[in-house]
Formats: C-alpha cells, structure tokens, sequence
C-alpha cells in the first residue's frame, strides 16, 4: 500500500467510526442523532462556516482548532461545514436538510453521555435539566451524577450559558437555579464548593426580598440573577469540576 492509498483509508475509517461516536485526540466527536438532516440556519450562534470541505474529518478537525467551536453541522452533498458556539437542543429550531449530520464537540472527563456539554475554553462542563424541582432535589440529582450547581463565576461563564440557553426555544423561556446561595449566612452568598460569591450579576431590583435565599438565572431578565425561595421549584443546571 503506497502512502497516498494508506492516508486514505485512515480518512475512511475515521468517518466510519466518526457517524456513533470517537475519540479524537483529546477530545470526542458525538453525533447528535434527532439532528440527522437538519440544519439550524440561524447565525447568531455560527462561528464560521467554510466551503469545499469534501470530508466530514476535516470538518471536525476545524472545529477541534477553534477552541470555542461546541457544535457542527456537515453538509455532505454541498462541503459545507458550520461551526457553533453552543449546542442546540431543539429540533423544532432546525429546518429539514438533506444529506446533514449534527455533531456535539466534548471531552472524556465531561460525561456527555448524560446530557454534559463541554465548554472547552472554560473547562466548564455542564447540563441543564427542565423539570422543576426545590433546591435540595437540585442538589441531589447534580451529585447523583457527579457534580453541583452550577457556578457562574465571572461575566465570561455567563455570556456563554446565556447564548446556550438564548439558542433553543423549549428552554429560552424557562429560569434554572445556579449553585448561590446565602442558607449558611444570611447575606453571605456562596458557591456550591463553598467559595464567596466574589461577582454577581444580578437583574435591576434584585436581590429583592430576604426570605429568598436561592439563586436562579430567570429568562424574563435575559438570564440576569433573581432571588427565589429555595423551596420554590425550577429547573436547574448542574456543573462537573473538571479533575
């Protein structure tokens, strides 16, 4: 077998083994499978989007490169590969495309198995889950799966879960609780880990009354922080710390 025909066949298996799921350096590739031949046109969250790309390994080593790139779609029959910011959960935002594969970029340690999305340039690792429960319950079902609530530490871990959670319509207008709160210390917010709230992002009027000890980012103020009570049940998001 010369060296043209060996590189080849090395691009071949790749793509076989790339349409489940496969390990690709450091990172995986997963196909996001109630994505296939669909294509999300918006271009809010497209970070780029290159031409002529006859392979889906090129595509996806494109996105590998770029460290902010979370999601991509490869257009088969047209090379086209659009890279994302975010992952989209919603297929209702997506119209039909023939010959389109979906594909979620995320890491070994970051269990996207479980519903994980991976954002690499944070080593934020990260899942949103819509059923509506007190904090406790919250904080149970995150450590359940290894994790907390999550933490939204600075303005850049909230631009992006803001653009996730702005990017598909079954969860654009739902809050979801963050790991803040002052149970321990009245007035004294801290994270899930235990660390001081140092930064805060609350919405104008808010914090709004002492009795609401829990924090959620709510949809209603484009994802900025309200108080609730934490027996008041939302969604919530939970986070793994990256070992």
């Amino acid at each position: 077998m010369n060296r043209l025909h060996g590189v080849l066949l090395w691009i071949v298996l790749f793509e076989v083994c790339v349409l489940s799921n496969a390990n690709f350096r450091s990172g995986v590739l997963r196909i996001v499978s109630n994505f296939t031949n669909k294509l999300v046109t918006t271009e809010t969250n497209v970070i780029d989007r290159k031409y002529n790309i006859t392979s889906l390994i090129w595509c996806a080593v494109l996105c590998f490169s770029n460290e902010k790139c979370v999601s991509l779609f490869f257009l088969s029959d047209t090379h086209v590969c659009q890279l994302h910011n975010v992952l989209f959960v919603d297929t209702t935002d997506a119209d039909d495309r023939p010959d389109t594969k979906y594909f979620q970029i995320t890491e070994d340690w970051c269990p996207y198995d479980k519903g994980y999305v991976v954002y690499r340039p944070l080593a934020l690792c990260y899942k949103i889950h819509e059923d509506e429960v007190a904090q406790a319950q919250a904080k149970l079902t995150c450590q359940d799966e290894g994790g907390i609530l999550a933490m939204v530490k600075d303005e850049t871990t909230f631009n992006h879960l803001y653009d996730f959670l702005r990017a598909s319509s079954t969860i654009r207008q739902k809050h979801f609780q963050i790991g803040a709160d002052d149970i321990a210390v009245e007035g004294s917010l801290r994270w899930a880990d235990g660390s001081p709230v140092t930064w805060t992002n609350w919405a104008q009027g808010e914090p709004s009354h002492d009795t609401e000890r829990c924090t959620s980012m709510a949809w209603f103020y484009y994802f900025k922080w309200n108080d609730i009570p934490c027996s008041h049940p939302v969604g919530f998001l939970c986070q793994i710390i990256k070992p």
